[in-house]
């Protein structure tokens, strides 16, 4: 399985794990990965100043559970807590770019990718996660739910409200969905 997954504009790095992604520190990209004092996972991104960063409870956030060597209570603590939390990220298809909580959460907007549809180069990459760690139900919901958005067409993302196909059309990195086995 995944190693690591780092960097919120889409640089991936794999092979570090999870004790030197808890580590956190600054990325090539501009991005501070922290954990938070709750168990929660966020990603600070600086908005064009140095000196300011914005939290937000992004797909993102979540990719350490997917990781070998995360604790299995923390895991247990964000896939209760956050991921299959309908307020959060458990849409009715599952897994939104940005938590249904956050202000920034627009399921329908094609302007901006990164604040509430789905991809599912990531539904891919989450699924295999839960399910290499004993969560099979949550995969296959992912699973069934992105092959179902999928097969109305090969769209760049999707709505998790309705799984409308959005922006991009005969997108290929899509097919992805086609491939999650869960």
């Amino acid at each position: 399985m995944v190693d690591s997954v780092t960097d919120a504009r889409g640089c991936w790095r794999f092979g570090i794990g999870y004790q030197r992604w808890r580590a956190g520190g600054q990325n090539n990209c501009g991005t501070k990965r922290t954990l938070l004092g709750l168990g929660t996972w966020a990603l600070h991104v600086s908005a064009r100043s140095r000196s300011t960063s914005h939290t937000t409870l992004s797909v993102g956030a979540i990719f350490p559970l997917i990781l070998q060597g995360t604790p299995k209570d923390r895991i247990a603590s964000v896939m209760e807590r956050y991921v299959t939390n309908p307020d959060h990220f458990w849409r009715p298809f599952p897994v939104p770019s940005v938590a249904a909580s956050e202000d920034s959460y627009d399921a329908e907007s094609e302007a901006m990718i990164w604040r509430g549809p789905i991809c599912m180069n990531l539904n891919w990459l989450l699924a295999r996660g839960f399910k290499s760690h004993g969560y099979l139900g949550e995969a296959r919901v992912i699973s069934e739910r992105s092959k179902e958005a999928a097969f109305k067409g090969f769209r760049e993302f999707y709505s998790p409200e309705t799984g409308r196909g959005m922006r991009g059309t005969r997108f290929g990195c899509t097919t992805t969905a086609v491939a999650i086995d869960a």
